[in-house]
């Protein structure tokens, strides 16, 4: 049975005998046998006394409790606790603010900085991820295409479509048919290209002026009759969908199509075909069914 809406868990008893609350609500007791979820009276708390919901015990982000009250702190700041209403606690500035000694207010770091040397808000210890710190304690752009860095040429992630490379730069990721790339250069291409002296994947395949009737593994025919490479992974598909050609539709000896992939048999040595993982349905050489 559903607890009671007021419920976050409840006896497994009784639907209205609340054993817990969500939000900003705590147990009451009705009667011996009977609790509910009350709501906190202050609009800030998170928590307060079950015996008074108007006392709050803790509060939401950016407020601290003052004899039961929620009240706010710095506009910048988490917590003021010990600092009290209105300041900040050492330490509790939202990023890209810090307290300065002898003071109780957050003040922004300078230039974007995440986090600043708590007596001087100019010298930046830390950038936000699109930035770096550079010999100057200053806050720098990250080079074209690098998400994350250490330095301008130390990228350690890049954009969607970029490719990172040890030498701390983010390179444009080069597409079918090129399978391999360093830099940005193609270095290696898929089955039924060629790389040629430019470093382009050219095909291999030719078909006669009337058009190829078929097609070898790996590869499909095309509208026009020509034999273009599958986009699907040669190692285990062997033949693909040409309405949509990374899509595979026959596996290689040793795996199977589970409608969406080819997966690899139980027994790669001994099974070579198979219509699931543990059934197979011819044997190779040496091995019997």
């Amino acid at each position: 049975m559903k607890c009671n809406s007021n419920c976050l868990t409840c006896a497994n008893t009784d639907p209205n005998f609340c054993t817990s609350c969500e939000g900003a609500r705590v147990l009451a007791a009705l009667t011996s046998t009977s609790k509910i979820c009350v709501g906190c009276t202050d609009a800030y708390a998170t928590l307060c006394s079950p015996l008074n919901t108007a006392f709050s015990t803790a509060c939401i982000s950016g407020y601290s409790v003052f004899n039961g009250v929620c009240k706010e702190c710095d506009p910048n700041c988490i917590s003021c606790a010990v600092s009290g209403a209105g300041n900040c606690d050492d330490g509790k500035c939202y990023s890209g603010y810090v307290v300065i000694i002898g003071t109780h207010n957050c003040t922004a770091c300078f230039g974007g900085c995440a986090r600043c040397l708590i007596n001087d808000p100019s010298v930046c210890l830390e950038c936000s991820s699109l930035d770096y710190v550079d010999n100057s304690s200053q806050c720098q752009p990250c080079n074209t295409n690098c998400k994350t860095c250490t330095t301008l040429t130390g990228c350690t992630s890049c954009y969607p479509g970029y490719k990172h490379e040890t030498d701390g730069w983010c390179y444009a990721i080069i597409n079918f048919p090129c399978a391999q790339q360093f830099k940005n250069t193609c270095i290696l291409c898929y089955a039924g290209y060629n790389l040629n002296s430019a470093h382009t994947c050219v095909g291999t395949i030719s078909c006669p002026s009337t058009g190829c009737k078929a097609c070898p593994a790996h590869y499909y025919l095309n509208a026009s009759k020509k034999c273009a490479p599958c986009r699907t992974d040669a190692t285990t598909c062997n033949y693909c969908d040409p309405s949509n050609t990374s899509q595979c539709l026959t596996c290689k000896a040793g795996y199977y199509f589970n409608g969406f992939s080819c997966i690899s048999c139980a027994n790669t040595d001994g099974c070579v075909n198979c219509t699931s993982e543990y059934t197979c349905t011819l044997a190779g050489a040496g091995y019997y069914l």
